[in-house]
């Protein structure tokens, strides 16, 4: 009995102890459109029966793609429908198609180019907020994703940490929600100096940071991603706050990103994984774990 109690005053003092998220990503594009609209209660009603409660929309416009009235619209709709199933939402801002070539520009520019970014973020959070309900968007996610090779040079991540900083507080300041972000290696830094500059980053702006397991990509080995991993999944020294579990296996690298679902026994095996340390758990991405035309079938 003193046991249980111990157990249940831990929840109620830290409840990402015995509750933290389970989500899926979903990066809407414009083939979705063409989704029959009967498959969608469909596929996010078979999303919640796997345990998951959240839904991670990467991006509500992609560039000038979803960017008219009636494929915002069709998104709305969609969302309401994830909400009907019992997912709650974390809600993505503008992703630009351009944006890894964007960033090998000189830190001098980059400012110029974050400022625009966050003005087009701001304008997306301001409009779901006005037509959706503000309490099933449980978050804001930034469509960056902070890679080990950019941000080595200091006057770079310099650039990146105030984008960070403004960006998070501009968001705060249209609706106060957790601001996410995701992080990805491809052993271009130490596992310790990577884990320190996403540190230093945290620390800075507050930024909920999801690191990509890496396992879809293949660009590392399995021993040198549990290096990556564990060394930023320490429960102690915490970096991290949820971890990315990659359900697909990526077919063409440094080229257009092409990639096939796994197996059904692989991808059973991987959604029984938990993020570490009570955290977030994620996985990406949803077209990988159900055939939109066809939810029923896999």
């Amino acid at each position: 009995m003193f046991i249980i109690r111990i157990i249940l005053a831990l929840v109620l003092v830290v409840p990402g102890l015995a509750q933290a998220s389970r989500a899926i990503f979903y990066q809407p594009q414009v083939r979705d459109l063409n989704v029959p609209e009967t498959n969608w209660p469909i596929i996010f009603n078979a999303v919640r029966a796997q345990g998951i409660d959240t839904l991670i929309v990467q991006w509500t416009a992609y560039g000038d793609v979803l960017d008219k009235p009636e494929s915002q619209a069709w998104l709305k709709t969609r969302l309401e429908q994830a909400i009907a199933a019992g997912l709650k939402l974390i809600i993505g801002l503008h992703a630009d198609p351009e944006l890894f070539v964007r960033l090998e520009q000189p830190s001098k520019v980059l400012g110029d180019y974050f400022r625009k970014q966050r003005q087009l973020d701001a304008q997306r959070a301001q409009e779901w907020l006005r037509v959706l309900p503000e309490n099933k968007i449980t978050g804001w996610y930034i469509p960056l994703e902070i890679d080990d090779r950019r941000w080595r040079d200091n006057a770079a991540f310099d650039v990146l940490n105030a984008h960070i900083q403004s960006e998070t507080s501009l968001l705060n300041s249209i609706g106060d929600k957790p601001v996410f972000i995701s992080s990805f290696f491809a052993g271009n830094m130490s596992p310790q100096r990577y884990a320190d500059m996403l540190r230093r980053l945290r620390i800075n702006t507050s930024v909920n940071i999801l690191l990509q397991d890496g396992r879809g990509t293949g660009k590392l080995s399995a021993r040198e991603r549990e290096l990556y991993l564990h060394t930023l999944s320490n429960c102690k020294k915490t970096v991290i706050t949820g971890t990315v579990f990659e359900i697909f296996r990526q077919t063409q690298h440094d080229q257009q990103f092409e990639a096939q679902p796994l197996s059904p026994a692989s991808l059973s095996e991987i959604l029984k994984q938990q993020a570490p340390c009570g955290m977030t758990t994620a996985f990406f991405s949803l077209r990988y774990m159900i055939d939109l035309n066809q939810p029923t079938r896999r």
